[in-house]
């Protein structure tokens, strides 16, 4: 399933070739900030709402500045957890967004480098979600807001963003 939620840039094309996902739209919207938690872009879903405890895994590779990430527990366009990396302002971000409301569960600086594979591993088990990136321990946070739900791939203003290696 693919869903934009950005308001500029649409539609996404998500061309697959050779076990690779590519988003090449450039889906965004403003502002573009790095206070901004919304950043919305190009969504693909996979799996089942009902999925609960999740290890996560995929290579993620970013031609361009913009962010690159994984949804997880993602119960519909509004109700989902977000880990991201953004070359633009160089961070990487953990969040939630229910409803209307975005809050950043973790953050830290990263200095992205454009065009470099990252593998990211998220194992949420419960109400603990832990992030890995390139096999280092990144985060831990508790939070019971989403118990249950699909996985996602995300892009914002990140035409030719990459995916691949993706399991679950």
């Amino acid at each position: 399933i693919y869903n934009d939620i950005g308001t500029t840039g649409g539609p996404s094309k998500w061309p697959r070739h050779e076990g690779t996902l590519t988003q090449t739209s450039a889906i965004g919207s403003t502002p573009n900030t790095r206070q901004a938690l919304a950043k919305r872009g190009a969504h693909a879903y996979a799996g089942l709402t009902m999925w609960t405890d999740v290890h996560l895994s995929a290579r993620l590779r970013s031609p361009s500045l913009g962010s690159i990430g994984l949804l997880f527990r993602v119960r519909d366009n509004t109700h989902y957890y977000r880990f991201a990396i953004n070359g633009q302002h160089n961070y990487c971000r953990l969040l939630r967004r229910d409803g209307d409301a975005m809050e950043a569960l973790w953050e830290a600086d990263l200095a992205v480098e454009v065009g470099r594979p990252y593998r990211v591993d998220i194992v949420a088990i419960g109400s603990r979600i832990v992030v890995y990136l390139d096999g280092r321990f990144v985060c831990a946070v508790h939070d019971r807001a989403h118990q249950n739900g699909r996985i996602g791939l995300y892009s914002y203003y990140n035409p030719g963003a990459n995916f691949s290696d993706l399991s679950v």
